[in-house]
């Protein structure tokens, strides 16, 4: 997959990586789709945290990456769904695990290491690919698929561009 530079956005440290989740969080309604990419350690999980908790997750949960688990679904003002593939090697490790039903719209879902989800890659969604810069920094480069996330992408660069 190449990356598009033209979208690309720099997040100097993890609190603006937090404003960044926050910020299209709230643009999010059920049905929308949040893939993340990335090496380990460049920020998904703490991307999905805070994204979570601008919906609404109650601060009593603690949201984690459900690495072992699979899918992890929290309550907010949306129903959010947590997917983690780490541990996915092969399209036939998806099968079974319900992705076509998680993925029919309800709710707001974030789905951690993307690139594995095979042939249950939905229409439309919005893609973050997550890079680290320097120690805290990181960069992010969005694709899309559908004409809504074009908006939501147009809105990101907009303000963190």
């Amino acid at each position: 997959m190449s990356r598009n530079t033209e979208n690309r956005i720099f997040l100097a440290d993890p609190a603006a990586t937090g404003d960044f989740a926050c910020f299209l969080a709230e643009k999010l309604r059920p049905g929308d789709i949040v893939g993340l990419d990335g090496v380990l350690g460049a920020g998904k999980t703490f991307f999905v945290q805070s994204a979570a908790r601008a919906l609404g997750v109650d601060g009593h949960y603690t949201v984690n990456s459900p690495t072992f688990s699979i899918m992890q679904e929290y309550s907010g003002r949306h129903r959010v769904l947590h997917i983690d593939l780490y541990r996915i090697r092969s399209a036939q490790d998806l099968d079974g695990l319900g992705l076509d039903e998680c993925l029919n719209g309800t709710s707001i879902t974030f789905i951690e290491w993307f690139s594995r989800i095979g042939h249950f890659k939905p229409a439309e969604y919005i893609l973050l690919l997550f890079d680290i810069t320097k120690d805290e920094s990181r960069s992010v480069d969005i694709e899309y698929e559908g004409d809504r996330y074009g908006q939501l992408l147009a809105r990101c660069l907009e303000k963190f561009s």
